[in-house]
């Protein structure tokens, strides 16, 4: 027994410094892989790092001072509980701390106190990261067992961390070293320094990225009863084509106009798709509504800007969005059979249920016996290649159906952390030139089956890529840069159009409902792109990117951010038409308060 607490102590000793060296490698990991991103995307090469460390000093410090007060606090350590929590704390902080860095170097995204709500219970998407450890070092065990000897090794560091004590002799000595430290460390983040902005969130500390937000600002009944008074202006009754071509609407992950030469001007990593725009109809000012894929598909499936909610912490990635409207439901109306097809892992953020519930005939991911023996990467994905292959088989059975169908594809080999399916270089240009490779082949596949004769191919993306917006890029899009992703309409060369007109994810459902009714009802906020003469929405709202109090409203040429904070929603920054202002935050309000309702 003796020799089991003396063994303890002494691992109870190494999670101590364990702690401290953690924070200290992911403050300098974080500033420097920061640095390293603006760089590499802005072309400039101020030291950046520095910013980084001056506002990450004052989460440094607070973890020292709490180490000082759980270990060598006379009054603190006399009360167990006390010392335990500031332990705890100090676990949490630096926990919090370290999957924040790698999550903002790895995927481009920070960490915010709702994606633990949002995520915390998507364990098994979490232990898919686990297949490096496992091809490396466990090729033996399977994912679940590595993920459950991890988490025991973890949970052992952690006790023996927060029921350590120090015994040696230079216990006074460290003890005003941590503390003289947190408060040099506290001391320094207060101190002026240029800040060097590309974007703001990313410099920011957990503390201050995790403060509350306006988004949280509740509305007040009386603003409530007031907006449920009004109604939203309707169009009169419309035409539609009435059509029953077959539809196919490719998501391609992470998709942007930055990667492609002919949308940008940029970048040259979708050759094959910039023929395929050229060939068709393409859109060359397409806007995302959001910046994840549950928004992209919120949009782009059921017509809906994906705003945060009220009580937005308590919700996840699509409660609020659980409804029967939606293009699955349109389409069945008018005798489709609707699929949707992915090689990822359909029980992350609970897609499958959703796709479910909001009418999908048809639901496939990666666990269908197609994708055995395929390679699979994150979130248990077969690559692309596996995607298209299916898609085919699944076309090929469909054409003895008089049925028309629509299909929804959503790829995910260009999911960031970027891994090259074909194990070449794990670069945004690789691993999007496979991609493309990939989506070409396919379209040339549909060609050769006569797919266009009469169908329908829409390509886009979920979002931009979640990586830093580049100068050239502010250069060339502005504001609206971080929303930018390609869309093309493919007939097989049978309406061949570069249309400059602005329109956005959520214009899809109207235009589709266009295509396919002989009468609906037009709201003016929708756009419709596949009418001969393109109708743009009134205007287009998206999500910004990196501050989530931000909407980003762009009408015409005329472009603003709208400051979320409840009944005193408004605009913060640039120029919107005053006679359209009110009408814009009037939808804002309206899509975040009744979002729930059906």
């Amino acid at each position: 027994m003796f020799e089991c607490r003396r063994y303890f102590n002494k691992l109870g000793l190494v999670s101590y410094f364990m702690v401290i060296s953690s924070l200290i490698f992911f403050m300098l990991y974080r500033s420097c892989g920061v640095w390293s991103f603006v760089c590499q995307h802005t072309g400039r090469h101020e030291p950046v790092f520095l910013n980084i460390i001056n506002n990450d000093a004052i989460v440094v410090g607070i973890v020292l001072l709490l180490l000082y007060l759980g270990f060598f606090n006379t009054l603190i350590k006399s009360i167990k509980w006390l010392a335990y929590l500031s332990k705890a704390v100090v676990i949490f902080i630096t926990l919090f701390y370290a999957v924040d860095a790698l999550l903002l170097l790895k995927i481009y995204k920070r960490l915010h106190y709702q994606d633990i709500a949002k995520y915390g219970l998507e364990i098994k998407a979490g232990l898919s990261f686990f297949a490096p450890v496992k091809a490396i070092f466990f090729n033996f065990l399977s994912i679940e067992v590595i993920g459950f000897v991890f988490g025991v090794i973890f949970l052992s560091f952690v006790l023996s961390f927060i029921t350590f004590q120090f015994r040696d002799d230079h216990k006074k000595a460290h003890s005003r070293l941590l503390l003289i430290s947190g408060f040099c460390f506290v001391l320094f983040s207060f101190f002026p320094m240029k800040r060097i902005y590309l974007h703001g969130g990313v410099y920011q500390n957990i503390f201050a990225y995790n403060m509350p937000k306006g988004f949280d600002r509740q509305y007040s009944s009386g603003f409530i009863t007031a907006l449920e008074e009004k109604r939203e202006k309707r169009k009169k009754n419309c035409e539609g084509l009435g059509k029953r071509n077959n539809i196919i609407l490719l998501i391609v992950e992470s998709l942007s106009s930055c990667q492609s030469k002919f949308f940008s001007g940029l970048n040259n990593f979708t050759p094959r798709l910039d023929e395929i725009a050229k060939e068709n109809m393409s859109f060359t000012n397409f806007f995302a509504n959001g910046s994840t894929t549950e928004q992209g598909l919120i949009a782009l499936l059921l017509g809906k800007v994906p705003l945060i909610g009220v009580d937005a912490g308590s919700r996840g990635a699509f409660k609020g969005h659980y409804q029967c409207k939606s293009l699955a439901t349109l389409l069945k109306k008018a005798d489709y059979e609707t699929y949707f097809l992915t090689t990822g892992d359909l029980s992350f953020t609970n897609k499958g249920a959703w796709l479910e519930q909001i009418g999908f005939d048809v639901i496939e991911g990666s666990k269908i016996s197609f994708y055995k023996g395929w390679p699979k990467f994150s979130f248990n994905a077969a690559p692309d290649e596996a995607l298209y292959a299916y898609a085919i088989k699944k076309i090929l059975e469909q054409n003895s159906n008089k049925r028309p169908y629509f299909m929804v594809l959503e790829t995910v080999s260009s999911h960031l952390p970027l891994i090259d399916p074909e194990g070449l270089s794990n670069t945004e240009k690789s691993v999007f030139t496979y991609v493309d490779r990939q989506l070409g082949l396919f379209y040339r596949e549909l060609e050769d089956l006569g797919f266009f004769g009469n169908g329908m191919l829409i390509i886009t993306s979920d979002h931009r890529i979640m990586a830093p917006l580049s100068s050239v890029e502010l250069d060339i899009y502005g504001g609206s840069a971080f929303a930018r992703i390609p869309m093309v309409v493919a007939l097989g060369g049978k309406r061949k159009e570069i249309v400059n007109t602005c329109f956005q994810q959520t214009d899809l459902y109207s235009s589709l409902e266009w295509f396919v009714a002989k009468q609906y009802k037009r709201v003016q906020w929708d756009g419709n792109f596949l009418h001969h003469k393109p109708e743009p929405p009134f205007c287009i709202l998206t999500h910004t990117a990196n501050d989530l109090d931000l909407v980003y409203a762009r009408c015409g040429l005329e472009e603003g951010y709208i400051k979320l904070e409840g009944d005193k929603t408004r605009l913060v920054r640039g120029r919107i038409d005053p006679k359209k202002l009110p009408e814009i935050i009037e939808k804002i309000n309206r899509i975040r308060i009744f979002r729930d309702k059906k």
